[in-house]
């Protein structure tokens, strides 16, 4: 009974041996808002951190500003922000003033955006600061990125690709392709000669001998599965898979 005394008193004064064995924090789809969610990241700070998850809520340009802030103290390797609500120019905002502040990016990011602009040729300007970031070098080795994207996004984007040499991963997820659910859909001629223009861009970034990239994966189903049926894509399209194959 003595033995179970002296055990049951026993205390815990290192409460970093707490916070340090916790280093994955999984908020996926909690219902999170931007009114929460500055809270949650200050109950976060003690915690040494190498992956964040706050897929699927329903975070803002507020959340990315508190998100921002959060960043600057912790050394989070993965972030994933995919499936929630900031707008295009929240998004833009938040590249911008992370290159400014020299704030550390994760090595894996995932990132969604909302935009009035539904056209599908429109240029959003996230598109623009992924690119100037890539450009950057950053190393930046996984990007995803979800909302109405275009292939100028695509272009945007795929055109900073020979400039860096750290990028392994680049998904696309348009919510575009929700135009092209039936069996035979009308494809715009001006769309199919951009997205032609997406391939031959990357093409020549896995191919020129002066390009720093080494990407292994690239997802875009709305090339892959609605843009890709062209003898023009298809005989690139080998050529590219078969060279990130050589990279994996």
């Amino acid at each position: 009974a003595d033995d179970f005394e002296e055990e049951d008193d026993y205390e815990c004064d290192d409460e970093s041996i707490i916070y340090g064995s916790i280093d994955t924090i999984d908020l996926h789809d909690v219902k999170l808002n931007d009114t929460v969610f500055p809270g949650v990241l200050e109950g976060l700070y003690e915690y040494d951190l190498k992956l964040l998850d706050c897929s699927d809520n329903s975070l803002g340009d507020d959340s990315l500003n508190a998100l921002r802030t959060f960043l600057k103290g912790t050394t989070i390797e993965e972030l994933d922000l995919s499936g929630n609500v900031p707008t295009d120019l929240g998004c833009q905002d938040f590249i911008i003033k992370m290159m400014e502040e020299d704030v550390e990016f994760p090595t894996k990011l995932n990132l969604s955006f909302k935009s009035e602009d539904m056209d599908q040729s429109a240029k959003h300007g996230i598109s623009t600061q992924i690119g100037n970031l890539i450009k950057s070098n950053v190393e930046l080795e996984s990007l995803y990125l979800g909302g109405p994207i275009t292939a100028t996004d695509a272009i945007n984007i795929i055109t900073a690709l020979p400039q860096n040499q750290f990028i392994k991963e680049l998904e696309f997820q348009s919510d575009h392709i929700k135009n092209y659910m039936n069996p035979d859909p009308d494809i715009n001629d001006n769309l199919q000669q951009q997205f032609e223009q997406v391939v031959s861009l990357l093409h020549s970034a896995l191919s020129d001998k002066k390009s720093k990239c080494k990407l292994r994966s690239f997802i875009f189903p709305l090339l892959t599965e609605v843009f890709i049926y062209t003898p023009e894509i298809c005989e690139q399209w080998q050529e590219i898979e078969k060279k990130l194959q050589q990279n994996a």
